[in-house]
Order: C-alpha cells, then structure tokens, then sequence
C-alpha cells in the first residue's frame, strides 16, 4: 500500500479538519495535531477525533471525545496539555434554539 493509504486508515472517524496545529512544546519532539469530526442530527453529542503525529507521519496518540452540544468543529489550540475547542452558541441543530 501506498503511504497516505496507511495514513488514511488511521482515522477512525474517516474525518480530517481543514487546520492542524504543531506542537513545538518539546523541542525534540514536535507533532502534527489534527481534528475530525462527526455530528449525526439523531444525537445530542459529537464525535471528536484528535490525532498526533511524530516527524515520520505516524500517529502517536489518538483519542475520540464525544461533546454534547458540539455541532461543527473548524479549529482549535494547544496549550499546555490540553486542546482548547471552540463550541459556539450561535450554531445549533434544534430549531427552538436557533430562534432565541
């Protein structure tokens, strides 16, 4: 198989945000941090992947977040250990909190 086929197969969500981010904390380790997402309208909670990559484009660490009331992921940040998502009030799948 081809290299990005390999990369392919690692995203469980079959999903890849348009912005990553790297993370240059350790200066001798630095990795490729990227996003998916997945919203089904017949749920309360989202589906979020973040992956991280080493240098060679493995994946590192994978973890899959579910996040009731999340409804589109576009970008986000590093700090320290955490990722920071933004969750906008604005964007809403229920109707009768879209009028308020």
């Amino acid at each position: 198989k081809q290299w990005y086929q390999r990369r392919v197969r690692a995203l469980k969500l079959k999903r890849l945000g348009a912005h990553f981010r790297i993370d240059t904390t350790d200066p001798h380790n630095f990795r490729l941090v990227t996003g998916g997402f997945v919203r089904s309208p017949l749920k309360e909670k989202a589906a979020l992947e973040i992956n991280e990559y080493n240098w060679n484009f493995t994946a590192e660490k994978r973890q899959i977040y579910e996040i009731e009331g999340l409804t589109y992921f576009h970008d986000f940040a590093i700090i320290d250990d955490y990722y920071v998502i933004h969750k906008s009030p604005f964007v809403t799948m229920d109707i009768r909190n879209a009028v308020k």
